[in-house]
């Protein structure tokens, strides 16, 4: 993300968060989109499912698990997603929607 906007980390004032930046130069760039490939099945992240505006910092909310080998795809991530779960073929879907319609 550093690479892709140009911008220089800050540290996150709560401490929860492993990458923030400045919100007035965070503004000012593009950020990439965050693709998640679920065994074929790309899930495309757009700027509001990945960061967060705290005010003076942006960050990051994608953060590392610690132990194991499974992910939690967080409520940020499920924003304006409609998301499909088929029991009998065992399978997650996502589908990108504008929620406000509902």
């Amino acid at each position: 993300v550093t690479r892709a906007t140009g911008l220089i980390a800050v540290p996150d004032p709560d401490g929860m968060l492993d990458l923030c930046f400045e919100t007035q130069k965070f503004a000012k760039v593009n950020p990439p989109d965050v693709v998640f490939d679920f065994d074929g099945a790309d899930v495309v992240l757009k700027a509001p499912n990945t960061f967060f505006d705290l005010g003076n910092v942006t960050c990051l909310t994608i953060i590392p698990k610690k132990g194991g080998n499974t992910m939690t795809f967080g409520n940020f991530a499920q924003v304006n997603f409609e998301v499909g779960y088929d029991l009998q073929a065992q399978q997650v879907s996502f589908a990108p929607r504008d929620c406000t319609n509902y």
